[in-house]
């Protein structure tokens, strides 16, 4: 039987969560290890490190996003001339990308200590460590085509099974050799060679799916798809550049204006909040090949009306999520890590409303890359990262480093919350969004809302014991889903969503019975 779009969702979704989840735990667990055996000076470096390879990484150039569209319908419409032309154009322009990265992380390597606000309190060379940050962020350059073709083709979930085998593989070797030997190197190196031997496999795996990507007789892709890929990647250069600058940049203001001990401290709370954040990205980009599937070949209405159903599951899960942030953060990390990483109540907020912002986008930004929209509006993404810095600039001696969150949380109210999604209306679907804007307001406020109810309620529990904490856990579970129950049940998308759901396990019920 022919799979839908809502099987391939629910396949993607369901290894996608699975992977995540296991990714998420097995990383917290490595970094328990890791801080005890090692200490948070490496922690620090960590974190440091990988922000400016985020930053580095802007010699990508948004390919990525213009692979996973121009796939789309090739694949749709099984036009295996075209899929492998682009396919030879996109490795030919990726090896180039890995090279011009790694020449920019040489050249950038002598600067690094003028980042780190003091000489870190460890015996290896830091320009060495550097170093292997570096081929481990080249090396998954030279794969990063094949991956997209199983993305686009609905197929994230064999991506998704890789990574749980990868990540198993990688934090047991990893806590093995913090245990046993303790050394940093020894543990990075591990990650280099798991990674790039996960990349060989996927690899393998795109081939066997797609062997037409072996065959060497390959055409000239027509001048027009050569001319739209030229203005997509010149727009996502400016989206890249954007988005990596604005959340790129925020632990080396922290290293240089703050501590570099404050970059190990708020690496646990990025750990925290990005591995959920990730773990909740995955609706969304299991969704995202078949909503290219569905703008391809739907009417507006229908596009529109799962638009907005969308936007409402992201109101529903990073709502519900950051308000378990603003309850439970500091609770967890002290319970775990101990009091010394803890950060300020109002740091937790900042993060929460931020994490909640990031999350409302996350529709919008899936219907802009599968729309093909980078064009319009790609000046707003450099915007924001002006924006942000400045803005953390300018915090960041007062308030430290509440400041340089501050600046990120700023750049997203100010642009991030309406810009695009009326770009997403005007130029995609054609229609006025006074809708969604509508729908967008009233998720905020009853975010804000909520938010405070939940914690009043949890802080009415004063001890600080495990039982105390896993009460809180109790509360922060009920009081918001209740409270979004009661205020939507009869709204339209939480009708449509329910519906849906049923006619799926009605589906799998008769898939079942004819077996």
């Amino acid at each position: 039987m022919k799979r839908t779009r809502i099987d391939y969702i629910i396949k993607n979704l369901t290894t996608g969560l699975f992977a995540q989840v296991l990714s998420l735990g097995l990383a917290f667990f490595s970094r328990k290890v890791l801080i005890v055996t090692l200490g948070n000076e490496y922690l620090s470096l960590n974190g440091l490190f990988s922000s400016i390879l985020t930053v580095l990484s802007l010699a990508e150039l948004g390919f990525g996003g213009a692979i996973i569209y121009s796939l789309y319908k090739p694949l749709a419409t099984s036009d295996n001339e075209k899929i492998k032309s682009l396919m030879y154009l996109y490795k030919r322009a990726y090896r180039l990308i890995a090279l011009i990265v790694f020449a920019i992380g040489i050249i950038f390597m002598p600067f690094i200590k003028m980042i780190i606000n003091r000489e870190p309190d460890i015996p290896e060379n830091i320009y060495f460590i550097f170093f292997l940050f570096l081929i481990n962020s080249v090396s998954s350059y030279f794969f990063a085509y094949r991956r997209s073709i199983i993305s686009a083709s609905q197929a994230n979930y064999l991506i998704s099974r890789v990574n749980i085998a990868s990540s198993i593989l990688l934090t047991g070797t990893q806590i093995i050799i913090l245990l046993v030997f303790q050394n940093f190197i020894l543990y990075f190196l591990m990650n280099i060679i798991i990674n790039i031997l996960s990349n060989i496999y996927i690899s393998r795996l795109a081939e066997k799916l797609y062997p037409i990507i072996k065959e060497k007789n390959i055409a000239p892709l027509p001048e027009e798809t050569k001319q739209d890929i030229k203005v997509n990647v010149k727009s996502l250069i400016l989206y890249k550049t954007g988005s990596l600058l604005g959340t790129g940049l925020d632990n080396m203001i922290i290293s240089y204006f703050v501590s570099f001990a404050s970059v190990g401290i708020y690496s646990n709370y990025l750990l925290i909040t990005k591995g959920v954040n990730s773990l909740l990205s995955t609706v969304f980009q299991s969704a995202t090949a078949s909503i290219g599937n569905l703008n391809a070949l739907s009417d507006t209405g229908t596009r529109e009306r799962i638009y907005r159903s969308f936007l409402f599951i992201a109101f529903w899960l990073y709502g519900f999520t950051n308000i378990a942030f603003f309850n439970l953060l500091n609770p967890f990390i002290k319970l775990v890590f101990g009091e010394f990483y803890l950060f300020g109540e109002e740091i937790v907020l900042t993060i929460s409303l931020s994490g909640f912002l990031f999350g409302l986008h996350q529709p919008t930004m899936a219907y802009r890359n599968t729309m093909g929209l980078y064009r319009y509006g790609r000046l707003r993404p450099v915007l924001g990262a002006i924006l942000n810095v400045i803005l953390s600039l300018l915090l960041v001696n007062p308030l430290g480093v509440l400041g340089v969150l501050l600046g990120t949380l700023g750049s997203r109210i100010f642009l991030l919350s309406w810009f695009e999604p009326r770009i997403n209306y005007k130029f995609g679907l054609k229609m006025p969004p006074a809708k969604f804007f509508s729908d967008y307001v009233r998720y905020a406020i009853v975010f804000m809302l909520t938010a405070f109810i939940a914690k009043w309620a949890v802080m009415q529990v004063q001890s600080e014991s495990i039982m105390a904490f896993l009460l809180k856990i109790l509360i922060t579970i009920v009081v918001p889903n209740v409270v979004f129950l009661l205020l939507f049940r009869k709204s339209e998308h939480f009708i449509y969503l329910i519906n849906a759901g049923k006619d799926v396990l009605k589906r799998k019920f008769r898939q079942g019975e004819g077996q």
